[in-house]
């Protein structure tokens, strides 16, 4: 019962995430504050009220339409919250209900602490996989990833991974593309380029 409860609090935590995911999804490429204004119906701009908001209910109980010009809603921000909720939920049973906490490219990184090592690794995949959902939604709407969702997986990639202690074994960095690779392949200075390559390893 208990584990129900708590798988319960993460599935409406990843809901919550992914509605947030939502609003980058759609003002980060247009430069818009994520902050503020507040949330409002892209068709009639009626600022959208907090009991209309709540990550997947709302969007089945208005049946995917703006309840005040009945407008359609994408169901992308419905996919997306749901999404995000499976991911956060089903990573969280995989580390620690069904005790799957050995995952490395070389086989030998596992975590072995429940309350420290587990948990920053947790945050560490789920952190990672919520900027990756953001940048793939963002990708198939406009055909660009915003460089600051890669400096914020980058960034929170390489300070939880400090903190977990974790170093990857040198025989993976054979496997990474070269630092020339990556500032070829991409259209950022060469500096950026070789930040985003240096937190590759």
């Amino acid at each position: 019962m208990s584990e129900l409860i708590v798988i319960g609090f993460i599935i409406a935590l990843g809901g919550c995430i992914g509605s947030f995911l939502n609003v980058v999804i759609y003002r980060l490429p247009r430069d818009i504050s994520l902050v503020h204004p507040p949330s409002t119906c892209p068709s009639c701009n009626t600022q959208i009220k907090f009991y209309h908001n709540i990550p997947i209910v709302s969007w089945l109980l208005l049946r995917g339409k703006c309840k005040y010009c009945q407008a359609k809603i994408s169901p992308r921000y419905f996919v997306i919250e749901l999404l995000t909720a499976l991911v956060f939920a089903s990573l969280f049973a995989l580390y620690f209900i069904f005790g799957m906490r050995s995952f490395g490219i070389d086989g030998e990184f596992g975590v072995h602490t429940f309350l420290m090592g587990a948990w920053i690794v947790y945050l560490a995949h789920i952190l990672m996989l919520s900027g990756l959902i953001a940048a793939s939604a963002i990708d198939l709407q406009l055909w660009l990833i915003p460089l600051s969702v890669c400096w914020f997986i980058t960034a929170s990639g390489v300070t939880l991974s400090a903190v977990a202690g974790y170093v990857i074994d040198p025989s993976v960095m054979a496997t990474l593309p070269s630092f020339e690779m990556v500032w070829r392949m991409s259209t950022i200075p060469p500096g950026e380029a070789c930040a985003l390559w240096l937190s590759m390893i």
